[in-house]
């Protein structure tokens, strides 16, 4: 290569490899998905939103991406559920999701279907670490956007390690 050529190449080289921590942050996030079907409540109706925060182990990854589609696919089908999102980050290893129901013992069957049991079965030894928020809105307060959820989780999520 001439010199110059090499002097352009490094000095892409080096614009490159210094916006890789700024990429690394950045996130993709799925449009708010809402998913009720037949007729709406009143805007006074109470729901119940879970918002969830989880940095993965990227070696074990694999198992918990493949289960989180299958998930994703399922969710427009789950009975009592109003709203859902998905976001990760591009090149890094967080991840979230925020799920709105219209009451608890909707939010719990989900839970408890054999479909999330399979995939927390199967993808939480990926799971590094788990933040969590559970909250109450009101129906007026929809559609929840991201910027809501991850303030809810900075202000006062609980966290576990799995």
């Amino acid at each position: 290569m001439p010199p110059s050529s090499l002097s352009r190449f490094t000095l892409r080289a080096v614009i490159i490899l210094g916006c890789l921590p700024w990429v690394g942050a950045c996130t993709v996030s799925m449009p708010y998905r809402s998913v009720e079907r037949g007729e709406a409540g009143s805007p006074d109706e109470k729901l119940l939103v879970s918002v969830t925060h989880a940095t993965l182990d990227p070696s074990k990854r694999a198992p918990f991406d493949k289960h989180t589609m299958l998930v994703n696919s399922a969710m427009a089908s789950q009975p009592g559920l109003v709203a859902y999102s998905l976001r990760r980050e591009l090149l890094g290893n967080d991840v979230w999701t925020y799920t709105i129901w219209r009451d608890e013992a909707s939010r719990t069957n989900f839970f408890m279907s054999e479909q999330h049991r399979q995939a927390m079965a199967s993808g939480s030894g990926a799971i590094e670490t788990m933040r969590y928020k559970r909250m109450e809105i009101r129906r007026s307060e929809l559609p929840f956007s991201w910027s809501r959820a991850l303030q809810l989780l900075n202000e006062s999520a609980d966290s576990k390690k799995p």
